[in-house]
């Protein structure tokens, strides 16, 4: 972690610390997301083709908290998952795996607070293997392939053409393991339109080729005519975010 970013971590859980002490607030999603990102930045490795983002991740909540959860909690875990989406790309994290976030009650814990534990988990351990993360758990070296690997070996080339009033096009090539699509300035590709979400939807590398997401944006994602929450691209696929037309090249 930088020294900025040290900073910063001492400053929220000072202001934290003080304003706890006199209200005890409530903890909302946003609290949760603070946590899951400060976890992320702690649990990254070096790998050999640059920085690795621990994917599996465990945050507890006091019971009181958890049960005013519940009926979202299923919600809740989906908008931090894509939120960690969003936090590798801004740092240019590789990953492992999907994001998979579960939320978890301790009783141990005042109202109030909240925890997050992150650490690497293949995908054929489930989401409910997500429960038992082991502390120090780290990636099996036999059936992990960094996606810097799988674009040099099995991943063609991919760019997106944007495309403007008239003839003009913009090509924006695909390059890092995810590519996040929102009017806010900390995104891949910033499409400065109204009816673009701040963060609206991220086109993700897999093993195969590449998949498009909605990051629970307003007006959702349209591929060729249908909307869709989660979907894989292929050449010469028109995407509509908001008012904003794409159309995904690879060759």
């Amino acid at each position: 972690m930088t020294v900025l970013g040290r900073l910063e971590r001492l400053l929220t859980i000072l202001v934290e610390g003080t304003v706890e002490r006199w209200f005890k607030p409530r903890v909302q999603p946003v609290h949760l997301a603070r946590r899951l990102e400060a976890a992320l930045e702690d649990g990254v490795l070096v790998g050999p083709h640059g920085p690795l983002a621990p994917n599996a991740f465990v945050v507890t909540v006091d019971p009181a908290t958890y049960a005013r959860f519940a009926g979202a909690r299923t919600g809740i875990q989906r908008e931090l998952e894509q939120h960690l989406v969003t936090a590798a790309a801004r740092r240019r994290l590789r990953t492992l795996d999907p994001f998979r976030v579960e939320l978890q009650a301790d009783p141990a814990l005042e109202e109030g607070r909240c925890v997050a534990r992150a650490a690497f988990q293949e995908r054929s351990a489930g989401r409910n293997g997500v429960a038992g993360l082991p502390e120090g758990s780290r990636p099996e070296q036999t059936v992990m392939m960094p996606v810097g690997i799988e674009e040099t070996v099995a991943v063609a080339p991919a760019a997106l053409e944007v495309l403007g009033p008239g003839e003009m096009v913009r090509t924006v090539p695909l390059t890092g393991a995810a590519c996040t699509l929102g009017r806010a300035d900390d995104n891949t590709l910033v499409l400065p339109e109204s009816a673009v979400s701040r963060h609206h939807a991220a086109i993700r590398r897999t093993g195969d080729g590449f998949v498009v997401e909605d990051m629970g944006s307003t007006n959702g994602v349209v591929l060729n005519g249908k909307r869709v929450q989660r979907a894989h691209l292929k050449d010469g696929d028109r995407l509509l975010i908001g008012t904003v037309e794409l159309v995904f090249r690879q060759r």
